[in-house]
């Protein structure tokens, strides 16, 4: 038996990895258990803890571990061959997984822990350099079994649909797409926003958020129209004059398109920014034009449930991560064992908080 004592000879990546690959063989560390963590196995063998994590993620990408946030590897197979396409993977878009956590906190790790409630590993493959045949040639050298995506590339989508691979696309909406979605509820949100600054006693209220663009789909429309349909539900109205909708642009256009509209003489009293980076705009904004928020304007804002309250300056939508990627992997395992389903679109519910 292969024990992970103080060996000192073996000290590569590759002899740590083939220590581990033994020790799960022959039952030492059992399907279920946790291996030893990252630092107590690079104490034993000499290691670097980089090295460590290296060995590790080969076994990962093999299927023999998976990573669990916060708790570390544990065993799927032990001493058994795995699963041809047990693995997922999440497709990271060509914009980076640095962008990807920023954006949406946590989520890596809360679809690593969905998938791994199933015994499955999720690994990360695409990203930043990778174009659509170098991802899919990823997909097919880790013989996945299914993939999450977030992108809306027609290129992409139709090299992974060439594999034959089960796909699901997160927080990506298109009527083109051909694939299960799973997004938030934004036409839910804009209904909430509207319905809350009409309760106000809000007259003139402005909607701040994004062009529809391609990588987007219809996700601005979704939102938009929930705006819409909810002041007029409630007795008010969103003319076009007060739908402030921006493209491509940066935090300082952002900023200075909202100061024009709030400098006008009709200046709207709530704001409705269903995007965070348009509700810190909105903010700033008004504080440079020393309005006070809360006072002489209300701004409803966009937020992850994850972000600490004490983040929240305003009113806001809130989503959580946990119940997308919950639901990604539900359905995803679902097309898996039933490809000719109908596809459809899942929303994520959403709700309103108060500071």
């Amino acid at each position: 038996m292969a024990r992970l004592s103080n060996e000192v000879a073996q000290r590569t990546v590759e002899g740590l990895e083939e220590l581990l690959r033994s020790a799960i063989a022959s039952g030492e560390y059992a399907e279920g258990q946790l291996l030893p963590g990252t630092r107590e196995l690079a104490r034993r063998h000499d290691m670097g803890p980089r090295s460590v994590r290296n060995a590790l993620r080969a076994l990962e990408e093999d299927a023999l571990i998976s990573a669990e946030p916060r708790r570390g590897y544990r065993v799927l197979k032990a001493g058994k061959s795995v699963e041809t396409g047990a693995a997922l993977a999440f497709v990271v878009p060509r914009r980076g997984s640095a962008e990807i956590r920023t954006a949406y906190p946590g989520l890596l790790d809360q679809l690593q822990r969905a998938a791994g409630a199933g015994g499955r590993p999720l690994l990360a493959l695409g990203g930043m350099d990778a174009g659509a045949d170098q991802t899919a040639g990823q997909l097919k050298s880790h013989h996945v079994g299914g993939a999450i995506v977030n992108s809306y590339d027609p290129a992409l989508i139709a090299a992974i649909g060439a594999l034959g691979v089960p796909m699901v696309a997160i927080d990506v909406w298109h009527r083109e797409l051909g694939t299960d979605s799973v997004i938030q509820d934004g036409f839910g949100g804009g209904y909430l926003a509207a319905e809350y600054l009409a309760e106000k006693g809000h007259e003139r209220i402005a909607y701040f958020g994004r062009k529809v663009r391609c990588e987007l789909g219809l996700l601005a429309a979704d939102r938009l129209g929930g705006a819409l349909s909810g002041a007029v539900q409630f007795g008010g109205n969103i003319p076009p004059e007060m739908r402030l909708l921006t493209s491509g642009d940066t935090s300082e256009d952002r900023q200075e398109a909202i100061e024009r509209l709030l400098r006008s003489e009709n200046r709207p009293t709530g704001v409705i920014a269903l995007w965070a980076e348009h509700a810190e705009a909105a903010r700033l904004a008004a504080a440079e034009l020393g309005l006070e928020v809360g006072r002489d304007l209300e701004i409803v804002g966009w937020q992850t449930k994850s972000a600490s309250a004490s983040e929240a300056t305003c009113p806001r939508i809130v989503w959580s991560v946990a119940e997308m990627a919950e639901m990604a992997v539900s359905r995803l395992e679902q097309r898996r064992a039933n490809p000719n389903m109908p596809v459809t679109v899942s929303k994520i519910p959403v709700q309103l908080e108060l500071s």
